[in-house]
């Protein structure tokens, strides 16, 4: 079920750095690691998992919760797409001129605000912020007369 999602990870390596990542950040308890482990192909790889987990696990589902599952899965979707390390928004400001920060910006609120507009009642879009920052991220889940916003 999974190989996919790790079929980019060199053979040769024996280790396979973003299987061990996901296997430390899904199974062992939280804990600072003794260096920081994040890379952005890391965190897509661990996206990547969720959703295929997720996906998998929908023909579990009995009928009355298939509604809510799908709008888990969505969710999982469209954070593995946003956090893709080779959308526009990902590349490295340090190596663009001004104008390719700028574009590049436009690309993500562009983005943004595509998926907030496509949103019906139930669905959930989640948002990280960079690594480093104390909030993990925010999460905007779409009601029938209103969203709400929490940050986590």
């Amino acid at each position: 079920m999974f190989s996919s999602v790790f079929d980019d990870d060199s053979p040769s390596d024996a280790r396979c750095p973003s299987l061990e990542y996901v296997v430390n950040h899904i199974f062992f308890p939280i804990y600072h690691p003794e260096k920081d482990d994040y890379t952005p192909k890391n965190a897509h790889k661990l996206a990547c998992a969720a959703h295929t987990a997720a996906c998998a696990y929908n023909e579990y589902i009995d009928d009355d919760h298939k509604n809510q599952w799908f709008h888990i899965t969505k969710m999982l979707e469209n954070l593995q797409l946003f956090i893709e390390p080779t959308q526009p928004w990902r590349l490295g400001i340090n190596d663009m001129g001004f104008d390719d920060v700028l574009k590049n910006k436009k690309l993500l609120w562009d983005h943004i605000i595509s998926q907030f507009g496509s949103m019906k009642a139930g669905d959930v879009l989640v948002f990280p912020t960079p690594h480093h920052i104390t909030t993990c991220g925010v999460i905007f889940r779409r009601q029938d007369d209103s969203t709400l916003y929490e940050a986590i």
